[in-house]
């Protein structure tokens, strides 16, 4: 990889960093920003959220194929980054809830281009030998941005004022806005042109990656939305003792997705993507049948794995698209991860609402351990002869 796209590389962590920094910073006060403010429910909040979800869902793979057809990536997430920063500054001076609801979703179809066509284009740059560190980098920056927003807009909200959050989410993004406009540059010497449709039926195997990125942020939504209220019902842990918990899960999956990355392309991504995720299936299961101790153990051995099975399962999605439509293929990755994090988020409670957390946390590990069950015989068929890095 030249130095030239070693710098996209990082400038790309960067704004997937700021996006994702944004989306968790803003999380803390929404019983505030939206239920307060508007006399509304626990509902209200989970309809705001969702709106955004929702336009990831539909958006991810549009801009995708947008970019793929135009032969562009940077104008759409010059474009996202813009039109965030406006719609951030919007939502305080709001006073309807469904004019706010509205207002989410469009600055999520927005954002949804920033973040999943930064993505996209760090595999533009990538070479089929340099993918695992590539999409090592750009995963550090998506959760160094997802753990460190969450802390940052809670303090925020408390010490300044509820709305802060979202003011400062418009300067990170006018900040990113800025640098996209400035050094973001289309990798032309990688780029063509789609004329024509390519059907999906001859990328096919995507769903292989597309059912990892489903399962992975699928139980990510069990520990963020269950995890604490496990901790806070069994050992009565305060707050700040569940946050140091869920701490200890996302800087390992921060901090060693790099090196993960470079051994995927050293090693190849089978044996990350398949063992990664049966361990981390199995640990799932366990880890509400364990005292405090082992459960800080198994929450590190989490982040841990989940920095191996992310770098390995986006290179899947590069090894098994083209280049000329890896927007389409990485806007359906995101948009069916959204779906596993949205469905996450509320099965997690309803399952342990209608039976308890150890068979809430039994499901989510199991989603895991059944999508390698049937992904490793058509996956050793597809590797089968060639080099790592393919």
């Amino acid at each position: 990889m030249t130095d030239s796209s070693r710098n996209q590389v990082l400038l790309l962590a960067a704004i997937v960093f700021m996006a994702m920094f944004n989306l968790t910073m803003v999380s803390p006060i929404l019983p505030e920003f939206v239920k307060d403010r508007f006399g509304g429910s626990d509902v209200s909040i989970g309809i705001f959220t969702s709106a955004e979800m929702i336009a990831y869902i539909i958006f991810a793979p549009i801009w995708g194929i947008i970019s793929d057809r135009t032969g562009k990536r940077v104008p759409f997430v010059i474009m996202g980054l813009g039109a965030s920063s406006i719609l951030f500054i919007l939502m305080p001076s709001i006073d309807n809830y469904w004019a706010l609801v509205g207002t989410r979703f469009v600055q999520g179809a927005f954002t949804v281009a920033a973040w999943s066509l930064a993505m996209t284009m760090a595999l533009d740059w990538a070479g089929a030998e340099n993918r695992g560190r590539t999409m090592g980098v750009l995963g550090a920056g998506m959760m160094m941005g997802m753990a460190l927003g969450a802390p940052i807009g809670g303090i925020m909200g408390e010490r300044w004022m509820i709305s802060g959050p979202f003011y400062i989410a418009f300067v990170v993004f006018i900040a990113a806005f800025v640098l996209a406009l400035l050094f973001l540059k289309e990798p032309t010497s990688r780029r063509v042109k789609v004329k024509a449709t390519i059907p999906l039926r001859e990328e096919k195997d995507l769903w292989i990656p597309s059912a990892y990125g489903f399962v992975e942020r699928f139980t990510a939504g069990f520990f963020i939305t269950l995890f604490p209220v496990f901790l806070d019902e069994t050992f009565d842990f305060e707050a700040g003792m569940r946050g140091m918990y869920l701490g200890i899960f996302f800087l390992p999956f921060a901090l060693l997705q790099y090196p993960f990355g470079r051994l995927t392309d050293k090693w190849g991504p089978l044996p990350f993507i398949l063992m990664g995720s049966a361990m981390y299936g199995v640990i799932m299961i366990l880890i509400t049948h364990l005292q405090p101790v082992p459960i800080a153990v198994a929450m590190v051995l989490l982040g841990a794995l989940a920095a191996a099975m992310l770098p390995a399962s986006l290179v899947l999605v590069g090894a098994l698209s083209r280049p000329e439509t890896y927007g389409r293929a990485m806007g359906i990755f995101n948009a069916l991860g959204s779906v596993g994090f949205a469905a996450g988020l509320m099965l997690s409670a309803v399952f342990a609402e209608i039976w308890n957390y150890n068979i809430a946390y039994l499901v989510g590990g199991m989603s895991v351990i059944v999508v390698v069950v049937f992904t490793t015989g058509p996956l050793l068929k597809l590797f089968r002869g060639r080099p790592a890095a393919a």
